[in-house]
């Protein structure tokens, strides 16, 4: 087997390798370009993932494989990753998932003190969902408001009241306090997610939804 590249095109909901092109690893941006050279043998004549959804469509994708002599074996795999796109756009239909640029936040429906879901989330190679920015914090409300709960967020108060960081030790590049919070003056750790999206610092013993981010 010899790894080489395929260049692939999106037009509409579908994506297709360009003509000529070698069968090998793809990667696929949010923009739907592609691009690395050809190498040998192997070519494709056609090739087609559909994509049920604009969301879907969307999705950020990193495809490797090694090319095969025999075509049977790359549609195989092209299959599997044609009925992948389809479960991950039937969870986010279900509002189990959420995707925004190349994040993808995630929850079973579980609940647990704050310590266990970010244990939960590590155990997955993930990471306790932590928005950045609007359309992020906009993404794990959706899942909060799907499953009716409130959720911990990978945010946590400094040593200094009131000052609060990601759980990673980076600055807060954006907000979204409820009205007069955090008010919890360094007894309240934690931060949560209320159903309209707005935050709440939090004791951490507290069971909220777990939501993940990956």
């Amino acid at each position: 087997m010899v790894r080489c590249s395929l260049r692939v095109t999106v037009y509409g909901n579908g994506i297709y390798p360009v003509q000529g092109e070698t069968v090998g690893s793809l990667m696929l941006s949010e923009l739907g370009h592609w691009l690395v050279g050809a190498c040998d043998s192997w070519r494709m004549k056609s090739l087609q993932v559909n994509h049920q959804t604009q969301e879907a469509s969307r999705i950020p994708w990193v495809f490797s494989f090694y090319s095969y002599k025999k075509a049977g074996r790359v549609e195989a795999i092209w299959r599997i990753l044609a009925r992948l796109s389809n479960f991950l756009t039937a969870l986010t239909l279900e509002g189990k998932i959420a995707i925004v640029g190349d994040k993808l936040f995630a929850s079973t429906g579980k609940t647990s003190v704050f310590g266990q879901t970010e244990a939960t989330c590590q155990e997955a190679h993930g990471s306790i969902a932590a928005p950045r920015n609007l359309n992020e914090n906009k993404a794990i409300q959706k899942i909060v408001q799907h499953y009716n709960s409130y959720a911990y967020l990978g945010i946590m108060e400094s040593d200094q009241p009131g000052k609060f960081h990601f759980r990673n030790g980076d600055p807060l590049n954006f907000t979204n306090w409820y009205k007069n919070e955090p008010s919890g003056q360094g007894a309240e750790k934690c931060v949560e997610m209320y159903n309209d999206g707005t935050w709440n610092d939090k004791m951490c013993n507290n069971y909220r939804l777990e939501v993940c981010e990956f």
